[in-house]
């Protein structure tokens, strides 16, 4: 039977097509999926109503007498005469999202599409690429992800045909919980294809890509991607997509219909000012007493933006928060003349200007923390928690005047109001909302558990509101090196963000937002200790006592927290987080200091050196601390954890650890941390870890120093590892033989040297 005929026989089961349709469109869901699209800031009043005015509509003239036949965005959407593509540019600021946002979500495009697919089903799906989101939200793989699931979810029936194989895995129900899809980019682009490939013999489509300069690769790429899904489709396949005007758009799009934003915004910014003037008891009352210098001002106004909206956006702001009704309009023409026409010296004068220097450290420690979180989530690929909370931002500054210790409690509802209101009143006054709060999407906050009010607003929920950027730009201007320097020379020297946001972990988890219970589901605190043990590994030197001390009320805390089972007297919340392995093996082995492996783990070498020197922790049983130290020697897997450092292994063997320690393994194998080194070295000669790109500092000369290291406090230099299904038997003279003869690296040379000067002789396989 073909793969076709499989396929056809399982969908006279209408139920279980359903259920599997579910499971697959399920799994390429992301949680940040959404979470650009639903930012984007949303157009004002009739800002951009003048796409759909024509050409010769008077309210709409200055905008529309840019365009003519060639670019008429409304002929592009109805028919093919002007193509498959079309190109919205516009300047940093200029509101292209907003714009692309308006036309995804107006009436009018969905009209005129449909006046395209003449009586044929449409299908529409839309990207927004975002540089300062997710890894998903700027890649590739998070574009093709979200656009699969926008046509299937509209096409459902096409997911059988669109991925045979996997259509038929997932007919088995322990398939789908135990092996779900893990959506390469390879396999997302091939079903892209092939998705789009079926749903144009019955349907149209339609994309809306926005942002492509904020796509996080090749630029190239991008674009030879977005083309290739128009190939032999003309008539069928249709988009829209928006850019700044860099050249390598230019070059892609110089031939197909465009409009530059920037040049065609004139009415929408005049609508946009003057209504927001007007809102202004104060401002209002200045321009109805002048109301000829007024509509001059306003002129000026929107002259001075040259078609950036953010720019108007963020003068009008200034203009109305400083403007005074006996200075008239000549007061306000006055302060439109002092600020920058330039975007980023407009940030500069909002966020530097004749402010005092201890409003200068306060908002450097901010933007500090702000960096802080995303650096340490960049390096632990949580994409999830790479903006901070109100929260977790309140206990990072000390808004909250909580203690450090007794009781652990539940938050009360009136700290948080506090928290919440000074979070957003440091935001406003310090960073003048170039960083904001950014509500929780309403549907998210639908499925919280923190629902004491129907609008999503209790104080809880809005303690989950995320500090975001106004927008890219800002965060483009912030993380320029000159200006991040210019911010870090602002602030105390002695300011740690990462002992601060280390603090509001201790803090969150000794007062959190939910009626602490005792359990033993380990994930749910999980995030919060990879956070929390992150940012104390990259901690300033100068910090160390608070810093164990803060490791020491993280251990105690969730000792609290963990439901220990009184049977076993070895029972503790940090041996759980090596409960994976067991489970895996099948074996069950004593952890009698499992936070010291956890924390050798997470390179923590600092702390580890501190406790061995305070008290005793000599090896009892099971896997030594050293052991875990080295479990990323070559490699880090993917995994949240450094790689192994050479400080950290130093630092065990001068406090007494023993790397030829015999211990049993998880496969109930005699074994020793050196003999495990050697082994992972044979892995990642094995895996491909070692080749010319890995060498370096953070490379093979890390890992050698180790290996070096090891045979200075003596290691064995004729162990023997034994021979597995993998590779076989060898001694150490073999690996380290094998790393000179097949690489030929001055560091492997080096160490096999010292390797024969220890005493090494002995060889168990013959020489490669």
């Amino acid at each position: 039977m073909t793969v076709e005929e499989k396929v056809k026989e399982t969908l006279h089961n209408t139920d279980k097509t359903n259920l599997i349709n579910e499971y697959i469109l399920e799994s390429l869901t992301y949680p940040s999926m959404k979470d650009r699209e639903d930012d984007v800031m949303e157009a004002h009043r009739d800002t951009f109503s003048w796409i759909f005015q024509g050409r010769d509509a008077p309210q709409a003239k200055q905008e529309t007498s840019a365009l003519n036949e060639s670019n008429d965005f409304t002929k592009w959407l109805s028919t093919d005469d002007l193509g498959s593509i079309y190109w919205i540019s516009g300047k940093p600021g200029s509101g292209k999202s907003t714009f692309m946002g308006f036309l995804n979500e107006h009436r009018e495009t969905g009209a005129r599409l449909q006046h395209w697919s003449d009586g044929t089903q449409l299908v529409t799906a839309n990207f927004f690429f975002w540089t300062s989101g997710s890894y998903d939200q700027r890649s590739q793989r998070g574009l093709l992800r979200y656009l699969l699931y926008q046509i299937l979810q509209q096409r459902p029936e096409l997911t059988a045909w669109a991925f045979p194989e996997l259509w038929l895995k997932s007919q088995d129900t322990k398939t789908r919980v135990t092996s779900p899809p893990k959506w390469t980019v390879t396999d997302t682009m091939e079903g892209l294809r092939n998705v789009v490939e079926l749903a144009v013999k019955e349907s149209k489509v339609c994309f809306f890509i926005d942002g492509l300069d904020e796509f996080d690769g090749d630029k190239e790429e991008v674009v030879r991607l977005l083309k290739s899904m128009l190939e032999g489709k003309m008539g069928r396949v249709k988009i829209c997509v928006s850019s700044r005007p860099w050249s390598v758009f230019e070059d892609a799009f110089q031939e197909v219909p465009q409009l530059k934003l920037h040049d065609l915004t004139a009415s929408g910014m005049d609508r946009y000012a003057k209504d927001k003037l007007n809102a202004d008891p104060k401002v209002c009352e200045i321009l109805q007493k002048e109301p000829e210098a007024g509509r001059k001002f306003q002129e000026e106004l929107v002259a001075k933006a040259d078609g950036v909206f953010l720019w108007i956006t963020l003068a009008v702001r200034s203009l109305v928060e400083n403007g005074t009704v006996e200075d008239g309009v000549a007061g306000l023409e006055k302060k439109l003349q002092g600020l920058p026409a330039d975007l980023d010296d407009f940030f500069c004068y909002l966020l530097f200007q004749t402010r005092p220097s201890t409003e200068l450290a306060d908002q450097s420690r901010i933007i500090q923390l702000v960096r802080a979180r995303e650096d340490i989530c960049d390096f632990t690929r949580d994409d999830s928690a790479r903006s901070i909370t109100s929260y977790q931002l309140a206990f990072a500054l000390g808004v909250a005047k909580l203690p450090s210790h007794g009781p652990i409690s539940q938050i009360p509802d009136g700290e948080l109001i506090g928290m919440n209101e000074g979070v957003k009143a440091q935001l406003r006054d310090l960073c003048a909302d170039l960083l904001l709060l950014q509500d929780r999407d309403p549907i998210k906050a639908r499925f919280s558990r923190n629902k004491s009010r129907p609008d999503g607003k209790s104080p809880r929920v809005l303690a989950e509101s995320r500090i975001g950027y106004l927008h890219r730009t800002v965060r483009d201007f912030l993380l320029d090196i000159s200006m991040w320097n210019r911010i870090l020379d602002n602030g105390d020297s002695s300011f740690d963000p990462h002992m601060q946001l280390l603090r509001s972990h201790v803090q969150q988890l000794r007062h959190p937002l939910e009626e602490p219970e005792s359990h033993r589901r380990l994930d749910d605190w999980w995030p919060d200790i990879v956070l929390a043990m992150t940012h104390a590994r990259n901690a300033q030197e100068g910090s160390h006592s608070a810093q164990f001390a803060l490791l020491d009320d993280l251990n105690e805390t969730l000792n609290w927290y963990w439901a220990k089972k009184e049977s076993d007297p070895l029972d503790n919340w940090a041996r759980n987080a090596f409960g994976a392995y067991e489970v895996r093996m099948k074996r069950k082995i004593p952890f009698h200091h499992p936070f010291l492996s956890l924390a050798a783990k997470f390179g923590l070498g600092g702390y580890l050196r501190c406790k061995l020197e305070s008290r005793n922790f000599a090896y009892q049983a099971g896997i030594p601390v050293l052991s875990h130290a080295i479990e990323l020697l070559i490699d880090r897997r993917k995994t949240v954890y450094p790689l192994s450092s050479p400080a950290l292994i130093q630092t065990l063997l001068e406090q007494g650890e023993n790397p030829n320690e015999i211990y049993q393994d998880l496969f109930g194998r005699s074994q020793t941390t050196w003999l495990l080194a050697l082994q992972y070295v044979r892995e990642g000669d094995r895996r491909g870890w070692i080749s010319a790109k890995s060498r370096g500092e953070n490379g093979t000369e890390r890992w050698m120093e180790i290996m070096s290291t090891f045979i200075r406090h003596g290691a064995d230099p004729d162990a023997l590892v034994v021979a597995d299904s993998m590779d076989p038997a060898a001694t150490a003279l073999d690996v380290s033989n094998m790393l000179v003869e097949k690489y030929g690296f001055q560091e492997f040379v080096e160490f096999n040297d010292l390797l024969i000067k220890s005493g090494a002789t002995a060889v168990a396989t013959e020489s490669r």
